[in-house]
């Protein structure tokens, strides 16, 4: 059981949580919800490793926290891998952890590292596990493997993931996290949980048809006041009227059948009909107000954007027009990889898209830094964007840099992009440092300074999907889409690498 009471915490300068409540005794939970919102901080709040300043949280026992990253091996692997407990030792036979790959640990993929971390926390037998961004890096073999060894576990396990199959095949309750500013006119400016009980997957459906219902039921209440309002007006109007018929001193002297209506008006009550006529209709609007304004209006949020719109597209631009990129961007020679795979050589064309796929530590990595090697000796390192797998402290440091350098249009084109890319700019740049963010948020930095600078003749993208929330994942298909430039993917998104390479004309892939 895990219970969070009143919990407030803030970090870099920007409150997150404010009198948070939460209770879940799921066997296994999701937490979902934009990237920034807190779901990391909040799985470190719950597992001890940060500390509210306010508020108790309450663990039934020992947790564990993986974080998202596999920068360094975890340390417990030494005693649990080569200790006697046989029912330790079994999850890193599950997951394919041997010796031999604990011993070369700076040289596995993404998804290898993953699967050495997650076996030595669930080595550990603890009573709640906390997972952050689990499937991040791993192909479709590897998912199931991790799926597996999750569902053996004893654990209550409680992560935060965007990855729809991987969630859905493990969670029974999802935890969705909102700004309530962010999701309704007149909300606070507090994050809110909203719990389902039901996978990833049905909880976005049901979501979804909660503000499609609230934002029908708001737009009906509306137009019933605004209704109301007209005839307010109308007998406002009328009531004006009559006031001004009503009055003798207006008659002429000598007119005693003008004034003997009135009178018989005033005693007939006809002349406080508009009045009286317009008083109810003034308490039905009020009361109508009263009602629309006790549903939570959903708020719209634009979303979407294009490369095309900072001077990105290679038929339009001004600045870089398409006879200025050449029709072979770069030949890539026949290679031996580090890890002895041979590729054969190809071009990668103007406008080709490429799709580099194979299983963890088939050499999909490997292959991208060899691309990137030929390109800086062909002098061609300047006319390439590339958003590496894992963002570390050096790619932040240089981004913070070239975005310091930016003017204030420029700063001001990539704050608007990040918020089509689902993130909150005034959340960011509240912030005692913007690039303090999360890796999602980092992810779409990245993507964002990339409109604001020289354009380019390719795009290396490796795992783009990679801590982003769905919203964002969406938006960047439909970017991505439209792009003239050449991409090179890497990508275990299969619906991802789908809707924006395998229908286009140009698209070939490279299996490792």
């Amino acid at each position: 059981m895990i219970q969070i009471n009143s919990i407030s915490f803030s970090f870099g300068g920007q409150i997150l949580f404010q009198n948070f409540s939460l209770a879940t005794n799921a066997k296994c939970a999701c937490i979902a919800g934009n990237n920034g919102i807190g779901k990391s901080t909040l799985l470190k709040l719950a597992a001890g490793i940060l500390r509210p300043s306010s508020g108790k949280i309450k663990i039934s026992g020992d947790a564990i926290y993986v974080e998202q990253e596999c920068r360094e091996i975890p340390q417990s692997v030494f005693s649990s891998f080569w200790g006697g407990d046989n029912e330790a030792r079994k999850f890193y036979s599950v997951l394919g952890v041997s010796e031999e790959k604990i011993s070369r640990w700076e040289e596995l993929s993404g998804g290898e590292k993953k699967c050495v971390q997650i076996a030595a926390a669930l080595a550990e037998n603890p009573a709640v596990l906390f997972l952050d961004e689990p499937s991040n890096h791993l192909d479709g073999e590897t998912k199931q493997k991790i799926i597996f060894a999750l569902k053996k576990s004893a654990a209550q396990i409680v992560l935060v993931c965007h990855d729809r199959e991987f969630a859905d095949a493990l969670c029974e309750q999802t935890i969705f996290l909102f700004r309530e500013s962010e999701a309704f006119a007149d909300g606070e400016d507090k994050v809110c949980a909203k719990i389902y009980n039901s996978n990833l997957s049905r909880a976005l459906e049901l979501r979804a048809e909660e503000f499609s219902s609230l934002k029908n039921e708001w737009q009906d209440a509306n137009q019933n006041s605004r209704k109301i309002k007209n005839a307010v007006e109308k007998w406002r109007q009328e009531s004006a009227r009559s006031s001004g018929c009503v009055k003798k001193s207006a008659i002429e002297k000598g007119d005693h059948d003008a004034k003997s209506k009135i009178d018989m008006a005033r005693l007939s009550g006809k002349d406080r009909t508009a009045g009286d006529t317009h008083a109810r209709f003034e308490s039905l609007l009020a009361r109508a107000n009263e009602r629309r304004d006790k549903i939570k209006k959903p708020l719209s949020k634009k979303s979407g954007f294009a490369f095309s719109n900072a001077g990105m597209d290679f038929e339009t631009s001004n600045r870089f027009g398409a006879r200025d990129i050449p029709e072979n961007i770069l030949q890539f020679p026949k290679t031996i990889l580090a890890n002895g795979k041979t590729v054969e050589s190809f071009c990668i064309r103007r406008g080709a898209r490429i799709a580099l796929v194979g299983k963890n530590g088939s050499g999909k990595t490997l292959l991208v830094k060899a691309i990137l090697q030929e390109a800086k000796e062909k002098g061609r390192a300047e006319n390439i964007f590339y958003l590496p797998q894992i963002t570390d402290e050096n790619f932040r440091e240089r981004l913070c840099e070239n975005f310091d350098l930016l003017s204030d249009e420029e700063k001001g084109a990539v704050l608007s992009t990040l918020y089509r890319l689902n993130s909150n700019p005034d959340s960011l740049a509240e912030r005692e440092n913007i690039f303090d963010a999360s890796p999602g948020e980092i992810r779409k930095i990245a993507i964002a300074m990339s409109l604001c600078q020289r354009p380019s003749y390719l795009y290396i993208l490796d795992e783009p999907t990679n801590h982003l929330d769905l919203k964002s994942v969406l938006a960047l298909e439909d970017a991505l889409k439209n792009l003239s430039a050449a991409l090179v993917i890497v990508s275990h998104d299969e619906a991802f690498l789908k809707n924006v390479l395998l229908f286009h004309k140009d698209f070939f892939s490279i299996s490792l």
